[in-house]
C-alpha cells in the first residue's frame, strides 16, 4: 500500500472484474479512509498529515 489512500481505493476499483478481491480491498480502504478522516477531525490536522502519522503505525492498525 502507498501512503495515498485514495490512490489506492482508485488502483483497487481499476483493477479487472476477474480480481474476485477487488471490492473487498476496496472496502477495506474505504474503511481506513474514514478513519483517517475521523483522526485529522479530532486533532485538527489535513488528511493528508493524518495519513503520514497513521501510515507509520502498522499500516494504520494501531
Amino acid at each position: 500500500m502507498s501512503k495515498n489512500l485514495y490512490k489506492d481505493y482508485y488502483d483497487a476499483m481499476q483493477a479487472p472484474d476477474a480480481d474476485e478481491w477487488k471490492y473487498e480491498r476496496a472496502q477495506s480502504i474505504s474503511a481506513k479512509i474514514e478513519r483517517v478522516r475521523e483522526y485529522a477531525s479530532w486533532n485538527g490536522i489535513s488528511e493528508e498529515e493524518a495519513m503520514e502519522q497513521l501510515g507509520g503505525r502498522n499500516e494504520m492498525g494501531g
